[in-house]
């Protein structure tokens, strides 16, 4: 792995990381295969059940949007932005939808919604997702980033939060107040309109294939890859709920613990990613730390050995000079004496010149070292 990747965004995925998502979408299938020809089991009906597994979905995710919004301030990358707040806002939902749903809090649901206001809630995120994972892969290979995402990054999360927040809260509000302006999901509380579902599992299968296609032919970091693993879930989770008829039934249980793993496996990714580089930071600053040791060792050294090598002959020059100056300061001079003093004075200067020469014909011939820096 070169020292210039600093994240999910830029690493490329390795061999082993390829085997890991295949596993994992494999077993997810082979769960779907078992699960599928026992879907309409009824079991007993769990009433906290949504609202846990919405819990830690929104968590989940909450925490993906943060680190994806950090990647982002690193990058400034606008196609991370998009993604991050595409997890905002789905995570959001997640708190209206369990809120709503028949059981939960009320009979009926809170909010004063109808029994379809639940539905349409888990509808449009399951829309969502995919969709944002197109765009995102859109922006990020033919959209640069515009001068301003790369001056004030926080300004273009902050805007991609806000954005994400008030789009929850407009589909919270249609799906709740104007719930009478949808087609209807359920009979009732329980038993689903086949059709309508068949419909929009459709489509949600049709709006995950397009960027799963995209990224098989181009996964170029490991954030690609595990949204490639988290799109497989997605498109899973469609083939599930394509057959339902009714809630509280086996295939209906799956069905939410698969949308949280999907979410998992993705957090997952980041938090180990992140972990990883903080690991590389670490060693990297410790390494930096040996290294100025040893080149402060080595410069005490040479020190050492210039005081040393140089001292002496400058010494000579000194002590001759001055014995030069004192043979011509008597009452009579010694001219002769006076005249050898500078003479081995600069033989001495000579020799200091001659350590000086060597050293730096020393430090010449050391080898370079090449980096690949970014």
């Amino acid at each position: 792995m070169s020292h210039d990747h600093l994240g999910l965004f830029d690493t490329p995925p390795t061999r082993n990381e390829f085997r890991l998502g295949i596993l994992i979408v494999g077993a997810l299938v082979g769960s779907i295969v078992l699960i599928l020809p026992f879907h309409d089991v009824a079991l007993r009906e769990f009433s906290a059940y949504v609202p846990a597994i919405n819990s830690l979905t929104l968590f989940s995710e909450l925490i993906i949007a943060f680190l994806l919004y950090a990647q982002a301030s690193l990058f400034r990358s606008r196609s991370l932005v998009i993604l991050a707040s595409a997890y905002v806002f789905t995570g959001l939902l997640l708190i209206p939808h369990a809120l709503t749903f028949p059981g939960a809090f009320s009979h009926e649901g809170l909010l004063g919604a109808g029994v379809n206001s639940t539905a349409w809630l888990a509808a449009v995120r399951r829309i969502a997702f995919p969709v944002a994972v197109t765009v995102y892969i859109l922006v990020r290979r033919f959209a640069p980033p515009s001068r301003q995402d790369a001056e004030q990054p926080g300004r273009s999360i902050a805007q991609g939060a806000i954005a994400a927040t008030v789009s929850a809260a407009a589909v919270t509000a249609l799906a709740t107040v104007g719930h009478d302006l949808l087609p209807p999901f359920f009979v009732d509380r329980s038993r689903v309109i086949q059709s309508t579902l068949v419909m929009m599992n459709v489509l949600v299968i049709a709006l995950t294939a397009v960027p799963i296609v995209m990224l098989v032919r181009r996964c170029s970091s490991l954030l690609d890859l595990w949204l490639l693993v988290a799109l497989a879930a997605w498109l899973i989770q469609a083939v599930l709920n394509m057959p339902l008829t009714a809630r509280f039934t086996l295939g209906w249980y799956a069905l939410f613990a698969m949308i949280f793993l999907s979410s998992f496996t993705v957090m997952g990714a980041l938090v180990a990613e992140s972990n990883r580089v903080y690991a590389r930071l670490a060693l990297s600053s410790a390494a930096r730390q040996r290294e100025r040791e040893d080149r402060l060792l080595s410069m005490d050294v040479l020190a050492g050995g210039l005081s040393h090598e140089v001292g002496q002959p400058l010494s000579a020059v000194m002590l001759n000079v001055s014995a030069g100056l004192n043979w011509l300061d008597r009452p009579k001079p010694n001219v002769a004496k006076a005249i050898d003093s500078p003479q081995i004075a600069a033989e001495a200067g000579q020799r200091t010149f001659d350590v000086i020469k060597s050293v730096r014909t020393s430090a010449g011939e050391m080898p370079g070292k090449s980096i690949e820096f970014d």
